[in-house]
C-alpha cells in the first residue's frame, strides 16, 4: 500500500486515517481512526446525476436561466466526500452551479444546488433542494449559502 504522511493524517488510496488529540484536565487523549474520502473519478457521474435532477425542473419553470438538457457543463470537486455530504461544482458558460447532496436513509437522502451567474455575480443568488430522492420529490427553492463568495 502507498502511504503518505501529512501532518497528523496517514494517507492509504482513498482512506484518511485521522487521529484528533483532545488536551485537558489530567492529560492527552489521541483517538485515530478511518475516514473514506471519494476520489473525483468515483464523485463526477454522481454528482452529473444529482445535477440532472434539477435541469428539467429549471428549465420548465426558471425559463429565464437559459438552463436546459442542452446546456455544456464542465466539473470539478470542491470537497471531498467525508461526512455523508458530498460536493461538486459544475460551470457553464453562463452559470456556477454547486451540488451538494446526502444519500442516506429517507427522508434524510437530499439533494441541493446553487446557482450563480458567472459574469454578474459574486455570490448565489438562488438555490433549491430536492428534499428526499427517495420520494422523488419535486425541487423547491431554499436560501442560497451564505458561506459562497468569490
Amino acid at each position: 500500500m502507498d502511504e503518505k504522511q501529512k501532518g497528523l493524517g496517514t494517507i492509504i488510496a482513498a482512506c484518511i486515517i485521522v487521529t484528533i488529540l483532545a488536551a485537558g484536565g489530567v492529560g492527552v487523549l489521541a483517538v485515530s481512526g478511518p475516514v473514506q474520502v471519494q476520489e473525483e473519478g468515483d464523485l463526477a457521474p454522481t454528482a452529473a446525476e444529482m445535477r440532472d435532477k434539477f435541469i428539467p425542473w429549471l428549465a420548465a419553470n426558471h425559463p429565464e436561466f437559459g438552463i436546459t438538457s442542452e446546456t455544456e457543463w464542465t466539473g470539478t470537486i470542491v470537497y471531498p466526500g467525508m461526512v455523508g455530504v458530498s460536493y461538486y461544482l459544475f460551470s457553464s458558460e453562463d452559470w456556477e452551479m454547486g451540488v451538494s447532496w446526502h444519500v442516506m436513509t429517507p427522508p434524510h437522502d437530499w439533494a441541493r444546488i446553487y446557482l450563480m451567474h458567472r459574469i454578474t455575480e459574486t455570490s448565489p443568488s438562488y438555490a433549491f433542494e430536492i428534499s428526499s430522492l427517495d420520494a422523488q420529490e419535486e425541487p423547491h427553492v431554499i436560501d442560497p449559502p451564505e458561506s459562497v463568495w468569490r
